[in-house]
């Protein structure tokens, strides 16, 4: 509530344990009936009375229930929408007003001493400084959208709980907190609707807090809460399960509803940190545990279990990170034609930009995610964001390349591998996706035949192709590849090495050339290094190569240069 002197009246909140002080306050500045003072006896309850929008003012009694009193008085001097605070004693004590300012006080004086026109003056200063002052408070520490505190502001309360319990020998924990299928919900929506989304869950979980927990939004959908003065952890695990039931409900939005859910790293002060960096990390560690274990559950930090715990599990966690953080990319490969020297497609690559160990190729990462479940995930990632970059580069250069995205086994008999592309077509703004190919190893073509007939019926609409990749690794699927279902077959990069060395493996490479072009499809050696393995592949009647010998996989701009260039008739592949 924000107070201009045109009102007749301000109302106090004197909240002290003595009746007695608040009688004398209550005569000193309620004369003349510009103040209502109003008596709490209590510090239970006061946050929720601060935050009614029935006072004007809080004065608070300093010296009862120490400990206490500070952990109010820095609450209510840190929320949003605070009002301002003046903090009085009996007797004046030296020095103490910096430290009770610097707490989160306006103001302070001593009740002994003070008279009725300087306690006037104090009280209607406070109120027009904070005013101010919060003003400009709002826009430094609280965030726009939600408004609850943000990462500088949560900072600055974390350091001071910190403070405080070391000095009080006491626990607290940190609630670190992430929206389980917020994404979804811009893709789908749009960003006004996960705005709204983000506004909607903060209510939710200030809802489910309590008068001393602190909230604060980090950054796109991760909260986190400050809980003080904790009592166990069983406390903390119903907490945890309240804010993942409540954000599991519906939340209703001006244009429906959407369902998103959370999942909760803990990490307990002072059990395993006692330092904000460090509490901080193990608390975001325990919440991608819990995203490793399929959302909508928490997880404590344990010091002791995380000491012993597998690389790979470690690793689980890091991959699950690396798609919340955008550390997956895309990089695309072109494969140049023979015949023209000219880039025709481009096979999406999946890298991990990893902030430790630099740029990753998915051999560094692929088995772990396939035993853990998480290729699926970093699949569909791919093909969403090599198909949306593909459709606009094609738009941009008003031409059309073709794209190979590489689909695992598992996705070729869900339904939802047909769901994401009629959905890429819709967000790309075209008629369909010619030129797409997904791109199905050798192995997995066998393994699931039966499937990959059904699906490409499903994909005709849509103008999607299949190549069958790693061609040469075994069994010849001379049936298969007769299918109007494969356009390209693409050659193992394993086989056009030994090329080089093994008459067996060129009449190989040679052989599946020929029955290639017999059967009208494009042939595309991969894992060309040099101009002799290029040459030899032409006469063996390849299409066209791929490889480091031609170019190395490129960022989308890069890319984007040499179509270009291409385009303008600058750039010849094989020159």
């Amino acid at each position: 509530m924000e107070t201009t002197f045109t009102e007749p009246e301000l109302h106090i909140l004197v909240v002290t344990p003595n009746e007695g002080e608040f009688e004398k306050i209550n005569a000193t500045v309620g004369y003349a009936g510009q103040y209502v003072c109003h008596w709490r006896s209590r510090l239970g309850g006061v946050d929720k009375l601060a935050a009614s929008g029935d006072y004007h003012l809080v004065l608070l009694q300093y010296h009862w229930h120490y400990k206490n009193s500070q952990m109010l008085l820095h609450r209510l001097g840190n929320e949003a929408n605070a009002l301002p605070v003046v903090v009085f004693t009996e007797f004046l004590e030296r020095d103490l007003d910096q430290h009770i300012i610097s707490s989160g006080a306006d103001d302070y004086f001593a009740l002994e001493t003070v008279s009725q026109e300087q306690l006037d003056r104090t009280l209607r200063y406070a109120v027009i400084r904070h005013g101010h002052e919060q003003r400009l408070s709002r826009l430094a520490y609280y965030d726009s959208l939600c408004g609850v505190a943000n990462r500088q502001l949560f900072a600055d309360r974390l350091q001071h709980a910190i403070s405080l319990h070391k000095r009080n020998y006491s626990r607290f924990a940190l609630l670190y907190i992430d929206l389980d299928h917020f994404k979804r919900v811009n893709d789908q929506y749009g960003h006004a609707a996960g705005d709204e989304t983000l506004a909607a869950c903060a209510n939710v979980l200030r809802d489910c807090l309590r008068e001393s927990d602190s909230l604060a939004r980090l950054a796109g959908d991760e909260f986190v809460v400050l809980a003080d003065s904790i009592d166990s952890e069983q406390g903390l695990a119903a907490l945890a399960t309240k804010i993942i039931a409540s954000l599991n409900k519906p939340l209703v939005l001006s244009n429906g509803s959407v369902q998103v859910g959370c999942s909760v790293g803990i990490a307990v002060f002072p059990d395993v940190g006692d330092e904000a960096e460090l509490l901080m990390r193990r608390a975001d560690n325990a919440l991608y545990q819990a995203k490793a274990r399929g959302g909508g559950t928490y997880v404590f930090y344990q010091a002791n279990t995380q000491a012993s715990a597998k690389r790979d599990e470690l690793t689980q966690v890091d991959i699950l990170r690396a798609v919340k953080r955008e550390e997956i990319c895309v990089r695309y490969q072109p494969r140049v034609d023979l015949a023209t020297g000219r880039i025709v497609a481009v096979e999406a690559l999946m890298r991990w930009s990893h902030p430790a160990r630099g740029m990753l190729s998915p051999t560094a990462f692929f088995e772990l995610a396939e035993s853990n479940g998480l290729l699926p995930t970093l699949s569909y990632w791919v093909l969403k964001e090599a198909i949306g970059q593909w459709a606009q580069l094609n738009q941009e250069l008003d031409q059309r390349i073709g794209l190979a995205v590489n689909v695992t086994g598992p996705m070729l008999r869900e339904v939802k591998l047909v769901d994401r592309l009629r959905q890429a077509v819709h967000e790309s703004n075209l008629s369909n996706l010619a030129g797409l190919e997904l791109e199905v190893c050798q192995s997995d073509w066998l393994k699931y035949a039966s499937c990959l007939a059904g699906l490409g019926l499903a994909l005709q609409p849509l103008a999607v192709h299949f190549s069958m990749d790693n061609v040469g690794q075994g069994f010849l699927p001379m049936g298969d590849l007769n299918q109007d279902l494969v356009k390209t077959v693409v050659i193992s990069r394993d086989l056009i090495g030994e090329a080089e060395e093994s008459p067996a493996a060129a009449r190989t490479v040679q052989a599946i050339a020929a029955v290639g072009s017999v059967m009208g499809k494009t042939t595309i050696a991969q894992g060309v290094e040099n101009l002799q393995q290029m040459r030899q592949l032409e006469s063996y009647g390849c299409t066209c190569v791929q490889g480091y010998f031609t170019s190395s996989p490129l960022t989308l701009a890069e890319l984007r240069t040499r179509l270009l260039q291409q385009k303008m008739g600058r750039l010849t592949m094989l020159s």
